[in-house]
């Protein structure tokens, strides 16, 4: 049984970037590197007797790639450190946590934020930290990594969370939700399997900072309509006991399989 949270990006769908990324030589050792370690993926795969992946996304990832269907079982969220806070927060800024690496998509946030009159705190490190930094409006505030202690506090005084990657999963938007904040999110990866349009947060179409900010106002003229405790009580769903126990129900259903 193979637990998938993604095929290798770098062999399949996101060859073409990772390639592009390299010089010429580079790219010519890549390329049969990348031919080389899909024909040992798919030859790993056809081992497996069973695959479960971690969202709708990443199983029509495994039948694209590998041919074979997998049952979803959405990962767990420790929901204990990521609760609604006992009193009423100001919810000022908007909130941006990653890892600031290209794919993540910071820079998109961070130009959407730029002219306009709402705040935004950015979380995180990584190799295009600097970059960032260099002309950085003065609405946007850089943090940089900050202690796992502290995260809980900044999603529950968010205004709302913007998730702008095509992610496998997302844990970010699930820890956001559990403490009450919506979230603004693309629509495409697996923040389908946990966010709910128009009652969780807002999908927007686009990677593009006049798309993040079309979602931004939409968000403004209809804040109102999200409740907080159903937005916790929908990212409750997704707890380590119901991991377990969803997991645990399709071992027992593959192993009574193979003892027949």
């Amino acid at each position: 049984i193979c637990y998938v949270h993604s095929p290798m990006r770098y062999i399949w769908d996101h060859y073409a970037w990772y390639s592009g990324l390299l010089g010429r030589v580079g790219r010519m050792y890549f390329s049969r590197l990348a031919h080389r370690l899909r024909i040992w993926d798919v030859t790993t795969a056809a081992r497996v007797d069973h695959f479960v992946a971690n969202s709708n996304f990443v199983a029509q990832r495994i039948r694209r790639f590998y041919h074979r269907d997998a049952d979803v079982v959405h990962p767990p969220v420790d929901l204990d450190a990521f609760q609604l806070p006992e009193e009423a927060c100001k919810r000022d800024s908007y909130l941006f946590v990653s890892q600031l690496v290209p794919y993540k998509r910071a820079d998109l946030v961070i130009e959407a934020f730029r002219g306009t009159d709402q705040s935004l705190l950015v979380v995180g490190d990584g190799s295009q930290r600097a970059t960032l930094e260099r002309n950085l409006p003065p609405n946007v505030r850089l943090l940089g990594k900050v202690p796992g202690e502290e995260l809980p506090a900044l999603y529950q005084n968010a205004r709302a969370l913007i998730f702008p990657a095509e992610e496998d999963f997302g844990i970010v938007p699930v820890e956001a939700m559990a403490c009450g904040t919506p979230v603004l999110a693309y629509g495409r990866g697996g923040a389908r399997d946990s966010i709910i349009d128009g009652q969780t947060g807002y999908f927007f179409d686009d990677q593009s900072p006049e798309a993040i900010r079309d979602a931004i106002e939409r968000f403004e003229k209809n804040k109102t309509q999200f409740d907080p405790e159903k937005i916790s009580e929908h990212a409750s769903k997704f707890g380590a006991e119901r991991f377990r126990r969803e997991f645990a129900a399709i071992v027992e259903q593959v192993m009574s399989r193979q003892s027949v």
